[in-house]
């Protein structure tokens, strides 16, 4: 049953797959249950099948490992014995041979099907399918059997096109589209075929490709040029992990070979690195590069000797039949035509030993080359010797990576320590999949696990990175397409023995085997080998130390323990870095979670949504420094005494060297008000999800963290505006025109737009334009993105398709031709957002609109005032007709009544227009907006803010949403022309003063609030309304108006007690809506509040209340008949009550008795305070006892100035009382 999941049960072998699950499903319920009816007998299906084959049938049978069509010569006797297998002899179509054969099927529709199929893969429309996605082209051919077949030809002419058809492969998406195509074909309709791709022989083909692409890259052949144009003898190429330092040595090693004569025996070239492994790797390159070149490689080779650790013998490489070996060789005092060093940032660092070090550099040698990538060393720059032992070497810079993909590059930029580098790198690579992390507690431990405990731990979060890998990459074989590594040969040891046994468990058809790196790259590629022998029978995964893994790469590589917390920075840092950059195509990091260490970081990160990915947005959203800085800093403090991966012990991080805090601390606050948790942080890099973090995460996510690489990254809702920026907004928005009435469209579209457009400008790709343009664009090259000193600018103009915005203006910066004929043209944007499809004007001359626009790099207006975080206090409802005076009015109204502090405080209000970033919103939105940013912000916001100048407000769709969204934040502000009303109090506000200060409300305005409506509600944007449309449906649009209109009913009831306006209309908004389960109100010393009052009250109770808080307090005119109206009308679904009558001296015994009587039977919480109710005393009290719900579990009460004149703060204060009376 294990093996059901990933077992290959359409093998051609015995029964059907859906037979074979039958048969294991019986097995299991026979050995489980041992009950006979699970019994069951096999029978040949051949004994039904010997009457259907007769001689001269035409059939398709099985010679060796190929199928044949023929026909029949001679069948099988009906008598067979049982032990005797039925066996015919078939004459092939096209060879007239004759053979035996057991296994034979008809030539019948599913023959007949598969000629069909491959008559519609060489249609025209599929062709062109193909090869626009990836460069194929398909042929039918005739095979030797005499059936027709399919040729696939692949056009690769550099890595880049090679790593897309990859990723196309493995990632399913080119058996979609041809699945896709497929289903449409007008042949196929009887044949519900479905193809499939062979992941393990496309990776064979793929491999050998990859490996005899002997061309460079443009960036590759510039530096291998300079390097050789270069006469100094000690060159030194630096490059990052994966940007072909050691490709470019092979070239140039090869190079230097071919220009020697035939008749030089001696060794020439000496190559240098720190392990056996990284020799193997550069002599599997050479070969087979060298082999691609020239029938001379074997000489070359010969003339090649190596060297590693501990760098004291010189190795001469041997072919045999299946290996390369190295043999020992007579050190030579001869000097060598060129000496390689590879990872030179290990051999001449301070770490190593001196005389190695001096010893390396005196060799013997014509010239030296050294390779070096500043961020696998174990230290910083500082720390590297080159300049003591070459200080005039001459430096060579590689700086495009072409191995990885771009976001592989981008996770381990967190880790890279040079800034600069970091900065100048780029990478060819696809995007590729997200860099996923298992980042696991070890649970119940409490920091003293043993360390078999966390082995186990790590065994178990490995083998499910091994299932997604499984699921991921269905049909792949891993053979020496997987690297384990981990931290050190302790570790591989105990690690090992329990994944050997893991791996045996679990996947038991797969026959795993683990190697060293050394082993596996001691074997030649498989093309090369002299005889074709099968290595191992199963598949080799390598499982090493990362340091026997430097300068190597693998198709996927696991890093498992490298974030050890009791290492370093320094180490850790350099482990993390390497071992993400082992990878081509997946990277995974299995570790447990370290508090302090460098990858808690990833405790508070979740991927974005399906968006598109953009490699420079991924690449800012890490700050290129973070390395740097934590190898600078003071090194952290490791006890000696400290068991190796032992969980870390809880420490408090001193409040100044915290990054951006966990909680609301910027921007003030009550205690109750900064607590929320902080939403995680988006990354299109990481992929988080398998995470399995508990209450260690959580304590670190409260304090901050010591190592955050993506804290200059401002999340949305930390894009908060201050009170003075927000002043500042006006200002600007004053400047645009004399008169104050600029709204925030205008300001959006004049001002916002153009300042947060990316500083080199947004391209537009996908430009028809006539000939006479596109000369003139193509001409008119300058800035960064172009380098040339013609200065010419034009402008371009588009106008939006529905007229319903004012357009946008740009200045070209001029443009490049695109691949299809079209032309990428960059534009720095001065007014309004280009948007792809809608028409342009070049000087006033139409040409097509674009198709896709490259807005990588934009910020939000927030972004452009301060990179300072803001987090959301107040999340901003308003409707972007209302000008910014008055908006920004409105604020400082609020931040006045609301004692936020004078202008300059840091007030936290957060605007859509200020805090999203304009240029790219749908990106930001996504396709979930319960999963975007602007939804976070909202979320964390203490309260709403909802600024009216006009009743449109309640007409807008956004409002609506946001007013619904938001319904059970703790406050709901109002502010219009001044005058603010709130759901609650105001702090160190008094009741009465709060209703003096809500009287002057337009009372009027207010009532718009009752009437708003989803489907009348409007928005600008088209795919605004269409989104909404979408959402309101979904959560149903009966049930949003019902809340937000019932949240304005009983924001305006008290002044509608106070005004004696309390309608049909407020008691049914609020009673209509059966959705609200909480209900909060304060009508506290309202004397116009009376039992006709509590009556209304009453009647407006939704039906499904669980929570119910009213505050009465000081309401003297209350009477028992009002408490009995509200007890009769509360419902039987409460769990949590609140009553507060403290000073309404009309309530006798009568009102607790009635109060009593009616407490259901789910209430679990209680809190009843009478304290000044002067007629209230030991009778009512009894009449509690006599009717108290048995579920009650929470009990406080005060009775003060009454006649029982005393509290209870528990229920067991009230249980006392009970027994004592």
């Amino acid at each position: 049953m294990r093996e059901l999941a990933s077992a290959n049960l359409w093998d051609g072998i015995g029964c059907g797959g859906s037979q074979k699950c039958e048969i294991a499903t019986i097995e299991a319920m026979r050995q489980l249950t041992g009950d006979p009816r699970w019994d069951y007998e096999g029978v040949d299906v051949g004994d039904f099948l010997l009457e259907q084959f007769r001689v001269g049938d035409h059939v398709e049978a099985l010679d060796g490992q190929r199928w044949c069509q023929g026909r029949i010569l001679e069948a099988p006797k009906e008598d067979l014995q049982k032990d005797q297998k039925p066996t015919w002899k078939i004459q092939c179509n096209w060879s007239s041979k004759e053979f035996l054969s057991e296994h034979i099927r008809p030539v019948t529709a599913e023959t007949d099907g598969l000629q069909r199929l491959l008559e519609a893969f060489v249609d025209p429309s599929l062709q062109r399918v193909l090869e626009r996605l990836s460069g194929l082209k398909l042929q039918a051919v005739q095979a030797s059997d005499g059936r027709r077949s399919m040729a696939v030809q692949v056009k690769i002419e550099n890595v880049r096109e090679a790593q897309l058809l990859r990723d196309q492969v493995l990632s399913g998406e080119l058996e979609s589209v041809v699945n896709e195509v497929l289903s449409r074909h007008s042949t196929l309709k009887c044949f519900p075929w479905e193809i499939g791709l062979d992941k393990t022989a496309f990776f064979e083909l793929y491999e050998r490709t990859l490996m005899s692409l002997s061309d460079l890259t443009a960036h590759q052949q510039e530096k291998l040029e300079e390097l050789e144009s270069v006469e100094n003898p000690v060159i030194h190429l630096s490059a990052p992990a994966g940007a072909g330092k050691t490709f470019v040595a092979v070239m140039h090693v090869l190079k230097r070979l071919e220009a020697t004569g035939d008749g030089e025996r001696r060794h020439l070239v000496l190559y240098v690195a720190p392990n056996k492994a990284l020799l193997f790797h550069f002599l599997r390159w050479f070969m087979v590069f060298a082999s691609t070149k020239t029938v001379r490689w074997r000489q070359h080779l010969a003339r090649i000797v190596v060297m590693c650790q501990p760098y004291q013998k010189c190795m001469k490489p041997t072919i045999t039949e299946t290996r390369i070996q190295l043999d020992p060789v007579e050190a030579s005092s001869e000097e060598f035509l060129l000496v390689v060093m590879d990872e030179a940032h290990h051999m001449f660092c301070s770490q190593t030993d001196l005389a190695q070090q001096e010893m390396l550099q005196k060799i013997p040698a014509q010239q030296k080359l050294l390779l070096s990538d500043v961020s696998q060393s174990d230290g910083s720059q500082k720390d590297l010797t080159f300049d003591r032992f070459f200080p005039d070497r001459y430096q060579v810079a590689l700086s495009q990576v072409v191995r990885s993909t771009q976001r592989i590059v981008a996770g381990a930029r967190a880790f890279q320590l040079s800034a600069a580098d970091a900065v100048k790198s780029s990478s060819l690579g696809t995007d590729g999949p997200p860099v996923k992390s298992f980042i696991f507690e070890v649970e119940g431990k409490e920091g003293n696990a043993s360390r078999e405990e966390i082995m186990m731990h790590y065994v178990k979060y490995t083998m499910d990175a091994f299932w997604h890998l499984m699921q991921t990459f269905s049909t792949l074989s891993f053979d020496r397409r997987l690297s384990l590594l981990v931290p050190d040969e302790r570790f591989r040891e105990d690690f090992q023995r329990l994944l050997d046994l893991e791996l045996q468990k679990e996947f038991p058809h797969r026959r795993f085997q683990l190697v060293t790196c050394e082993e596996s790259l001691s074997y030649l590629p498989s093309h090369m080998m002299a005889v074709n022998a099968e290595v191992y029978a199963g598949e080799s995964i390598v499982l090493d130390t990362i340091e026997n893994a430097k300068g190597l790469e693998q198709l996927i590589v696991i890093s498992i323990g490298l974030d050890g917390g009791q290492d370093g920075d320094r180490l850790t840092r350099a482990r993390l870095y390497q071992g993400i950059t082992r990878a081509q195509l997946v990277a995974l990091v299995v570790n447990e979670f370290v508090e302090d260490g460098l990858l808690a970081f990833l405790s508070k990160v979740k991927l974005k949504g399906a968006q598109r990915f953009q490699p420079k947005a991924a690449f800012a959203e890490i700050r290129t420094d973070a390395a740097a800085a934590l190898v600078a800093s003071p090194p952290k403090k490791v006890s000696a005494e400290a068991p190796p991966l032992a969980v870390s012990a809880a420490r408090p991080v001193p409040e100044e060297v915290l990054p951006i805090p966990a909680t609301a601390r910027t921007t003030g606050g009550s205690a109750a008000e900064t607590s929320k948790e902080l939403p995680p942080r988006r990354s299109s890099v990481w992929d988080t999800e398998s995470n399995a973090l508990g209450a260690g995460a959580r304590a670190v996510a409260g304090r901050g963290l010591r190592f955050d690489p993506m804290e200059s990254m401002l999340e949305a809702y930390q894009r908060a505006v201050t009170l003075m920026e927000l002043e500042l907004i006006r200002d600007a928005a004053r400047s645009l025109k004399e008169a104050e009435d600029v709204n925030f469209y205008q300001f959006n579209q004049e001002h916002v737009l153009s300042k947060t457009a990316p500083p080199d400008g947004i391209v537009l790709r996908g430009v028809r334009a006539p000939p006479q343009v596109a000369q003139s664009l193509l001409r008119d090259r300058r800035g960064r993105r172009f380098r040339s000193s013609v200065h010419v600018t034009r402008e371009i103009v588009q106008m939006d398709a529905q007229r319903l915005r004012s357009g946008a203006v740009g200045t070209t910066q001029g443009a490049e031709v695109m691949a299809d004929g079209r032309l990428a043209v960059s534009v720095d944007v001065t007014h309004g957002s280009f948007v792809a499809g809608d028409g342009l004007f070049i000087d006033s001359i139409a040409v097509g609109g674009p198709e896709e626009i490259d807005l990588t790099g934009s910020i939000s207006y927030k972004e452009f005032l301060s990179p300072k975080p803001c987090i959301a206090q107040w999340y901003c409802c308003h409707w972007w007709g209302e000008s910014l005076d008055s908006f920004v009015s409105s604020c400082q109204t609020h931040a006045q009544l609301r004692r936020r502090g004078s202008p300059g405080s840091a007030g936290g209000y957060w605007v859509a227009a200020f805090a999203m970033r304009q240029h790219e919103l749908r990106e930001e939105l996504g396709p979930d907006l319960k999963e975007s940013p602007f939804y976070d912000a909202l979320r964390l916001a203490d309260g709403i803010l909802l600024t009216v100048d006009s009743e449109e407000v309640f007409r807008r769709t956004w409002c609506h949403y946001e007013l619904y969204a938001g319904s059970d934040l703790k406050h709901l502000d109002v502010v219009c022309n001044g005058a603010m009303l709130s759901r609650t109090g105001l702090p160190g506000e008094s009741m009465v003063a709060k209703q003096l200060r809500e009287k002057g409300f337009d009372w009027e305005l207010l009532l718009k609030g009752l009437t708003m409506n989803c489907e009348a509600s409007r928005a600008t944007v088209l795919a605004d309304r269409r989104m909404f449309a979408a959402i309101f449906d979904q959560e149903g649009t009966l049930k949003v108006d019902e809340t937000v209109c019932s949240t304005f009913a009983l924001l305006a009831w008290p002044q509608a007690v106070k005004r004696g306006l309390v309608s049909t209309q407020l008691i049914e908004t609020v009673a209509s809506d059966v959705n609200r389960e909480a209900l909060e109100l304060s009508l506290a010393h309202l004397q116009e509040f009376q039992d006709p009052g509590m009556l209304q009250l009453a009647q407006s109770l939704p039906p499904n209340l669980t929570k119910l808080k009213l505050g009465l307090e000081g309401c003297h005119e209350l009477t028992d008949q009002g408490v009995k109206a509200l007890a009769n009308r509360w419902g039987t679904k409460l769990k949590h009550l609140y009553l507060d009558f403290v000073g309404c001296g009309k309530l006798t015994d009568a009102s607790l008795s009635v109060l009593a009587q009616n407490l259901p039977p789910t209430l679990t919480d209680l809190e009843l305070h009478m304290a000044g109710c002067v007629l209230v005393g030991p009778p009512g009290m009894e009449h509690l006892k006599k009717h108290w719900p048995k579920s009650v579990k929470v009990f406080r009460a005060s009775f003060k100035a009454t006649k029982l004149n005393r509290n209870f703060m528990t229920l067991q204060d009230l249980e006392d009382y009970w027994r004592e009376s």
